[in-house]
């Protein structure tokens, strides 16, 4: 191993060892009461709720393919005539 990747893996151990360091119960327990309190407020959406957001993103999804579309031609295309 080079001295670079001798310096890229202690760097590596350190990082994991910090994390490992600060990983406790009680950081877990407070993780998970976030996620308990995010959860309490959410609720299921409506069907006019969950049929307006999936024709969004939909419409979106379409819009991007297209951009990539275009720019798929545009560049396999223009080229050919220079």
């Amino acid at each position: 191993m080079t001295r670079r990747e001798v310096s890229e893996r202690s760097l590596q151990i350190d990082t994991i060892e910090t994390f490992l360091k600060n990983l406790s119960i009680e950081s877990v327990k407070l993780k998970l009461r976030e996620y308990i309190r995010v959860l309490r407020y959410a609720r299921k959406p409506s069907k006019d709720e969950f049929y307006m957001v999936s024709k969004i993103a939909a419409a979106g999804i379409l819009f991007i393919g297209l951009i990539g579309f275009v720019v798929y031609l545009l560049l396999s295309e223009l080229p050919t005539y220079f």
